[in-house]
């Protein structure tokens, strides 16, 4: 059981790691990177979701003494809750990707 959250974030990073890797690919040889960005960006939301719900677990295996102040896993807990909130997790992120995926131009600032 507590394998699962390692899981989930090994293969988050591979997943940003291979995405970021394709933008980088793409505009280094001068080729339109709308479709790579979109697929990092949904990468790093999906390791932001991914990340909240290995720390719940773990601070679900854990108990209480999580919940400590002085506990390691309280205050990743509370990061992830503040990363969460930071315009590159916002809604609009999904939407605009949606829209690459579907082979529409991606609207609003930042693409």
């Amino acid at each position: 059981r507590i394998l699962q959250p390692h899981l989930s974030e090994a293969l988050g990073q591979q997943i940003i790691i291979d995405n970021v890797g394709a933008a980088y690919e793409r505009v280094s040889n001068d080729r339109d990177p709308t479709l790579a960005v979109a697929q990092s960006r949904l990468a790093f939301a999906h390791a932001c979701s991914e990340s909240v719900r290995a720390v719940d677990e773990i601070i679900r295996v854990v108990g209480t003494p999580a919940a400590h102040l002085t506990s390691p896993l309280q205050r990743r807990a509370r990061d992830l809750m503040v990363a969460q909130h930071f315009p590159s997790f916002d809604i609009a992120i999904h939407e605009n990707a949606g829209r690459v995926l579907l082979g529409l131009d991606p609207e609003g600032p930042g693409w």
